[in-house]
């Protein structure tokens, strides 16, 4: 029995104890972000927004980062880009001063291993940057600042060559651990789970999609001979992933016979669909022995899944008396499912800490119960076995709202600037784009049954021309607030 003194330290301590019980029984600081996504995936966007800009609002220091990243990308989504770009540049901030403080927060591990991992600050994952950076260049060109968007994805290409590293150095220690991996795949629900091909992504970790969006921007704005050097090389990067992709070559050739104060005249429709792969949870019982018996230490650990049924198939576009099919630029699921695997090791290591730091409060409560006797004694007892089990939560949090799959097609732009797109759930739309310069079509499906979200804009001129459902539209139109440059350009 452990060496218990003071009457008034027990009480506060089964207070104290009661306390963050009850916390996590109502659902944690997690909650709203869990719900805003669940939501938005069931095809109510209007819900999410409201759910995650109340719980954006003040999610948490250890929050802030997934919440403006799904706060920017519900608000997108909704047609509302000048918000957008902003929940997008405040989740890159706090990125920013996360990647200043020490690697390693002795405060932060401590709450972790004392409750649950969720309390420690998200960071963003190598995605989430490249991605939340892209996204915000793309809602700033749609809210009529082309200047803010050029900084933007100039961002995005620092953001990409990270996750380069970082995915280079990932394959690199796979190829070491390969001989020695018993503690990753120590419960055969993990080994099943993430023994999937699509965990072994690709072996650069460039998003195509980024990468692609950028090209075309560069193409647009030719400021400089530089620009069309580096879309090219864009383009190449994007071709040695999908070399099966006959949209490249052809824009491979336009950039290089493009020259500086002449972009050329061509349409890209980026189209995206379904959802990425998700984070849920699995719970274990853990045997250990003590004082000659046999106890168990329940945990709990993230795993991933993917939606194999909410996406659409690939459109076909009309214009100009041609037709063309997207092809793909970018599988989310392979992506995901490495940088998910690279992490495994570090993220079990955090849930079995958590764990076992759970059961040792919980033993102490229960030892302090014991000392205590009576009813306060049982209210401590209560509070140890409540608290054990209402913290055993994995970390889900993840951008659970990003697509699934990201297509592209791109040709010249029709002379009568107009582009025909077929919704199987809402029929054909019929889209302005302007003649002249390099038009940018964003595509969104989120599942089958469900309406597209598509906008555009003129990379030269820049601002949003059509909302593609004609119903929509005054609903979409973006805040076009005054803008401040790029803080995070480098």
């Amino acid at each position: 029995m452990p060496d218990i003194v003071g009457y008034p330290f027990m009480i506060s301590k089964a207070l104290a104890v009661l306390a963050v019980a009850s916390t996590a029984v109502m659902g944690g600081c997690a909650g709203g972000l869990y719900k805003s996504q669940e939501y938005f995936k069931a095809g109510d966007p209007v819900t999410a927004e409201e759910c995650i800009v109340d719980y954006a609002s003040d999610p948490g220091d250890e929050n802030i980062v997934i919440a403006k990243i799904e706060e920017g990308s519900i608000l997108f989504f909704n047609g509302k880009y000048g918000p957008a770009a902003d929940a997008f540049q405040a989740a890159e901030e706090r990125i920013e001063r996360l990647d200043e403080s020490p690697e390693y927060s002795l405060s932060s591990e401590a709450a972790s291993a004392a409750t649950t991992p969720e309390s420690i600050p998200y960071e963003g994952t190598p995605y989430d940057r490249v991605l939340a950076t892209t996204y915000r260049g793309l809602a700033y060109g749609l809210a009529g600042n082309p200047d803010a968007a050029r900084a933007a994805l100039f961002n995005a290409q620092f953001r990409q060559k990270d996750a380069i590293r970082i995915r280079q150095k990932q394959i690199e220690e796979a190829a070491e651990q390969e001989e020695d991996d018993r503690f990753a795949r120590g419960s055969s629900t993990a080994q099943d789970a993430y023994g999937d091909a699509f965990f072994a992504g690709y072996d650069v970790a460039s998003n195509s999609f980024a990468d692609a969006v950028n090209a075309a921007f560069r193409l647009g704005q030719m400021k400089d001979s530089s620009d069309a050097d580096t879309a090219r090389d864009f383009l190449r990067r994007v071709g040695s992933i999908n070399p099966e992709n006959g949209y490249v070559g052809l824009d491979i050739a336009v950039a290089e016979a493009t020259s500086a104060g002449s972009p050329p005249d061509r349409t890209y429709v980026f189209f995206a669909t379904g959802y990425g792969p998700y984070r849920d949870e699995f719970k274990i019982a853990i045997p250990y022995a003590v004082d000659g018996g046999l106890r168990t230490v329940q945990a709990a650990f993230p795993i991933l899944r993917r939606d194999e049924l909410n996406f659409a198939q690939p459109i076909t576009i009309e214009a100009g008396g041609d037709r063309y099919t997207v092809e793909t630029l970018a599988d989310m699921d392979r992506i995901v499912g490495a940088d998910f695997k690279a992490r495994l090791r570090s993220i079990i290591i955090r849930h079995v800490v958590s764990a076992v730091g759970r059961e040792l409060i919980a033993t102490g409560a229960r030892a302090a119960g014991e000392e205590i006797g009576g009813v306060e004694g049982a209210l401590v007892n209560i509070a140890g076995a409540i608290y054990k089990t209402a913290q055993n939560r994995a970390d889900r949090r993840s951008w659970a709202t990003l697509p699934k799959y990201y297509y592209y097609a791109s040709f010249e732009t029709p002379e009568d600037g107009t582009l025909s797109i077929n919704d199987p759930a809402s029929g054909p739309y019929s889209i302005d784009v302007e003649p002249g310069g390099v038009n940018i079509v964003h595509v969104r499906a989120t599942r089958p049954g469900f309406r597209f979200q598509i906008a555009n804009f003129n990379v030269g001129t820049s601002g949003l021309r059509a909302a593609a459902d004609p119903a929509a539209a005054a609903e979409s139109q973006p805040s076009l607030q005054e803008e401040t440059p790029d803080a995070n350009a480098r």
